[in-house]
């Protein structure tokens, strides 16, 4: 386990996962967050023993959001810096190799949805909420994952009202895949993450990437990376079939 100021790194190989642990303050990112968050990133997508990563958290909340105190003597040119490493923080997530999945207890606000939405989908327990107060506070994160995610007509609505959204309804607009009782969150998602875990590690980051590659690109490219997904599948089974066939050996 690596320790840090603001999160913790949990490696048992093959599932990684990165915990948020700034209960008191709600786990609000803050600017050191970023950087440990980045560091743990880098870490996992490096390590060829990890094959799936949770993004959990501590305390009564997943995240508040960005840590406004921090902000509170940030000049202009500060908070535009500030926002700017931000988002290359949230697309290193949303690039990572490896599968990624949001575990989500509490509460989850702007920056905290859009981290959840950075990942491949979202896990919530039954008292997670979901909320972007943009329409209160003003332009901010959202914009682009939320009407990916949502479609456009359902993103609005949420940024310009900021309501606030329990799990049941997020599962209902498929902002969150599945809902459990909270009591059951955590082992649900590592019970996931080692389904996930027992494929082939280079057939998850093919298909990872010919599916987020895949939504927007030329036919011709997704075709080929789709491709390349399923040929990577293949030589997983038939490597497992060849293993399975060995005397002594157990599929």
């Amino acid at each position: 386990m690596s320790q840090s100021a603001t999160l913790r790194l949990e490696i048992n190989p093959p599932i990684a996962e990165i915990v948020l642990d700034r209960p008191r303050q709600r786990n609000a990112v803050n600017h050191q967050m970023l950087d440990e968050l980045q560091a743990a990133l880098d870490a996992t997508a490096h390590d060829a023993d990890v094959h799936v990563v949770l993004i959990r958290a501590e305390g009564p909340a997943f995240c508040a959001g960005n840590d406004m105190k921090e902000r509170a003597g940030f000049s202009v040119a500060q908070v535009s810096a500030r926002r700017r490493r931000g988002h290359d923080v949230l697309n290193a997530l949303e690039g990572h190799p490896r599968p990624c999945i949001a575990v989500v207890h509490g509460a989850a606000v702007a920056a905290g949805v859009e981290l959840a939405l950075c990942c491949d989908f979202i896990l919530a327990g039954e008292a997670a909420t979901f909320r972007y107060p943009e329409g209160v506070r003003g332009p901010g994160a959202g914009t682009r994952r939320l009407p990916e995610r949502l479609g456009k007509a359902i993103a609005k609505e949420l940024l310009y009202t900021g309501r606030i959204i329990d799990a049941h309804e997020a599962q209902q607009l498929r902002l969150v895949n599945h809902v459990f009782p909270d009591d059951q969150l955590l082992a649900a998602a590592r019970d996931m993450a080692a389904t996930i875990a027992g494929g082939r590690p280079v057939a998850l980051t093919l298909t990872k990437r010919a599916i987020d590659s895949g939504v927007e690109p030329t036919a011709g490219e997704a075709e080929r990376l789709e491709q390349e997904a399923i040929d990577a599948a293949l030589r997983f089974q038939d490597e497992h079939r060849a293993r399975a066939s060995q005397p002594g050996e157990r599929a």
